[in-house]
């Protein structure tokens, strides 16, 4: 057995003994016996191609010692306190002491997760994910971010098989209407759940928040896909998965959206811009100057730039007031939430015997998978008080609880699907979308809290 590799680390621990005090040691010494964590470090720094070799800060001061090792992980010497790394591309010690956490913690998340499902058993798991992704739950999806460093481009594959067979249904999508059912029906389930799993699949491929390599070249056609159809749970998903990428992907959705020739590409740019304004402190002035100009250079049609020219007003007063949105629907959310717990009865009803009872983040949860269609200006001031909701948030968030789910599961019928088929179909010319009609101070809210307007959304209209 060759030994001097042993030697010459030997060496330069003892040197590090020297140059370190006891904490920068103890850290030194982890890395050095975990050649799995300093691996997972240097892959999660993002370092420029060409440096060989790399220093690893030991002290917060930034003064030294420094860890020097070579991008493939291997030890080369130590510099002490007072030294420069020169020539080295440095990583200060709060960056390393982060990345480590960072893998320590992901490490931690996989070892629960083969607890659960073990490797062998992934495949049977995504098999049921497919089959039942209107049923995700929260536990559901942190399996899969647990196995996502190891399982991305398996996901990534398996997304836009998903993608590509309820793409097929749509394009056969009168054939599907006019079918008898027994030929057709499990065709259609297939597709309303292959649907779902997408939405759920996509906050996982961007949970880590620096990939948006989802569908290779065109990163935004699988939100544009989920809002096409208009449902709110797919659409306010996508908006996340684009709101946690930030500035990597902000060029191409606005690009976008200036170029948007349909609602429901202005809408799946409009909700991802939002959820990033709020998440990104440093994109929100850039971002608010192109949402809130009256009439920006746009390739719209003149039905669309009307549209937008009705609701920029809405997007002042989100961005001037928006934790007075996001309270003025905590109410509404947990209406609708009561309301659909005593519709399906049993422990629900009993447990949620009023509004109040509802737990606020359960509500939100609930009512960012609200029926109705998103590209309706009416639910405007709740998906606006969503997104801002959902820049504060991780992906989990947006996904019920198993023991909320299973009182919860609801059969898929027929007009689950068909109902998604007729809107795509209308969807892919641009069809007016009325801008929110003014209403009285003493009438109802539009956004269904139950209270007068003059106390509800007309409080942030009044305001402004």
């Amino acid at each position: 057995m060759d030994d001097t590799p042993l030697l010459r680390h030997q060496h330069y621990l003892e040197r590090a003994a020297e140059r370190a005090d006891r904490a920068e040691l103890d850290f030194a010494l982890q890395l050095y016996e975990d050649p799995a964590l300093l691996a997972g470090v240097l892959a999660e720094a993002t370092l420029p191609p060409g440096d060989a070799r790399i220093a690893l800060g030991l002290d917060p001061a930034g003064d030294g010692p420094w860890l020097v090792v070579t991008r493939e992980g291997e030890f080369v010497t130590v510099l002490g306190k007072g030294m420069k790394p020169t020539g080295l591309h440095p990583l200060q010690a709060s960056q390393v002491a982060s990345l480590a956490a960072r893998v320590l913690k992901q490490r931690h998340r996989q070892t629960a997760a083969d607890a659960v499902v073990p490797p062998d058993r992934r495949g049977e798991f995504l098999t049921r994910f497919f089959r039942q992704g209107s049923d995700v739950t929260r536990e559901d999806l942190l399996l899969f971010v647990a196995w996502l460093p190891v399982m991305y481009h398996s996901y990534q594959h398996v997304t836009l098989s998903w993608l590509q067979l309820a793409v097929e249904i749509f394009e056969m999508g009168q054939v599907a209407l006019q079918a008898p059912p027994k030929r057709f029906d499990k065709h259609l389930k297939n597709m309303h759940e292959a649907f779902w799993a997408c939405s759920a699949m996509l906050p996982v491929l961007a949970y880590e928040g620096r990939r948006h390599d989802w569908l290779g070249d065109d990163p935004l056609l699988l939100p544009r896909l989920m809002s096409r159809d208009g449902f709110v749970g797919p659409t306010l998903r996508s908006a996340w998965a684009l709101g946690r990428i930030g500035k990597p992907i902000l060029a191409l959705i606005k690009q976008n959206f200036r170029d948007a020739q349909d609602v429901s590409v202005y809408y799946a740019c409009l909700y991802g811009l939002f959820v990033m304004a709020f998440r990104h402190q440093a994109l929100r002035a850039e971002i608010r100057k192109l949402l809130t100009a009256k009439q920006p250079e746009t390739t719209w049609p003149q039905v669309l730039a009307n549209l937008h020219m009705a609701l920029a007003p809405y997007f002042e007063h989100a961005f001037d007031q928006p934790e007075t949105l996001v309270e003025l629907h905590v109410e509404v959310a947990r209406n609708h939430t009561h309301r659909l717990c005593h519709m399906v009865g049993g422990e629900l009803a009993r447990r949620y015997l009023t509004p109040a009872d509802v737990p606020v983040d359960l509500a939100k949860c609930v009512a960012s998978t609200m029926s109705g269609d998103c590209r309706d200006a009416r639910f405007l001031p709740l998906m606006l008080a969503n997104c801002v909701w959902l820049a504060q948030v991780e992906a989990e968030a947006l996904f019920p609880p198993a023991e909320f789910m299973k009182h919860w599961r609801v059969p898929w019928r027929r007009e689950h699907s068909t109902v998604m088929i007729k809107q795509s179909l209308g969807g892919r010319l641009l069809t007016p979308v009325r801008a929110p009609e003014r209403q009285g101070r003493n009438e109802r809210c539009n956004c269904g809290s139950g209270r007068k307007f003059k106390v509800c959304c007309g409080v942030t209209t009044q305001s402004a």
